[in-house]
């Protein structure tokens, strides 16, 4: 979290990268780390200043998690369905 802090305040193009790499592990064979990336991208959400985020494709990332919801995985589920929430 201090991290993503940090980024957002000192290298927001960093973030960028950050962010658009985490969602792309959306789409991961394995469980864990589609859960991962979906708790790595509230995280990121979280604490930054979505005002600030010009490249955040809000529209997208709530349909991917929408997406994850339905997952086979109840962890994965689970974890789209906070971040949806804390959205």
């Amino acid at each position: 979290m201090d991290i993503c802090r940090h980024l957002a305040k000192e290298k927001a193009e960093l973030l960028e990268n950050f962010y658009k790499s985490t969602i792309t592990y959306f789409c991961s064979s394995w469980e864990e780390i589609r859960a991962v990336a979906a708790k790595l991208a509230g995280i990121i959400l979280e604490h930054t200043d979505t005002k600030n985020m010009k490249w955040l494709d809000m529209e997208h990332l709530l349909t991917s998690l929408q997406v994850l919801q339905n997952d086979p995985s109840p962890i994965v589920q689970l974890v789209a369905t906070q971040v949806l929430r804390d959205i």
